[in-house]
């Protein structure tokens, strides 16, 4: 480079240039939950776009493509019914009662899903069934036939699609002076022979009849 000088002369003046090239833009994905930032050469990022970020690399200044998508909190409602003794499952949470209840969970881009169950508990119903009748007859109870002294049970589905348990006491009379029933309760519970109702532990006789025929029980 020639240039004159403070008294009209030419000077020269020798420059060299060296080029230090940049390195070709970077480009980076990320994936962030809602809530959530990141951060490249001291700015944050919590929105989706897509960024160009100039930073120093040297003398130079290098460019980094940033793409930032932010994934929305998932939020599932669930309304559902289960048979009283059965569990409701919920991630690692099981329920049993009627009620709402609030499980956190994540999703398949690793954010939280939660998820809000309305859960009602269905009864069970217990029927009991006492049946007295005569040698030779029987006593029929949802289309089965009973014809000797005993305890039965039945486990049928109920309106409500839950299972309901019918407990059967069937007394046969007979032709003998003294039928002999052994009947096992538990604590707080009762049981029927004829019309006489016991509630503790004995041996007692009772004379059953009905309509047609009768006998003594013990």
């Amino acid at each position: 480079v020639v240039i004159p000088n403070s008294v009209g002369c030419d000077s020269q003046i020798v420059v060299n240039i060296t080029l230090d090239e940049s390195s070709p833009a970077q480009r980076v994905e990320e994936n962030i939950c809602a809530g959530e930032s990141v951060t490249y050469f001291g700015q944050e990022f919590s929105t989706n776009g897509h960024y160009l970020i100039h930073y120093p690399n040297g003398t130079c200044r290098d460019t980094l493509i940033l793409d930032v998508f932010v994934h929305p909190l998932d939020t599932v409602e669930v309304t559902d019914t289960i048979c009283d003794g059965e569990l409701y499952t919920v991630g690692t949470n099981s329920y049993g009662a009627t009620g709402v209840y609030t499980t956190t969970l994540s999703n398949a881009m690793g954010c939280d899903s939660v998820v809000t169950l309305n859960l009602t508990v269905l009864e069970s119903y217990e029927v009991d069934v006492e049946a007295t009748i005569c040698e030779g007859e029987s006593t029929i109870v949802n289309g089965v036939a009973y014809t000797q002294t005993g305890s039965y049970s039945q486990t049928v589905t109920a309106m409500n699609g839950c299972d309901s348990v019918i407990s059967i006491d069937v007394v046969v009379i007979g032709e003998a002076d003294t039928q002999v029933i052994d009947r096992v309760i538990c604590a707080g519970e009762s049981t029927m022979v004829g019309t006489e109702v016991f509630t503790a532990s004995g041996t007692y006789y009772v004379t059953v009849s009905n309509t047609d025929c009768e006998q003594v029980v013990e």
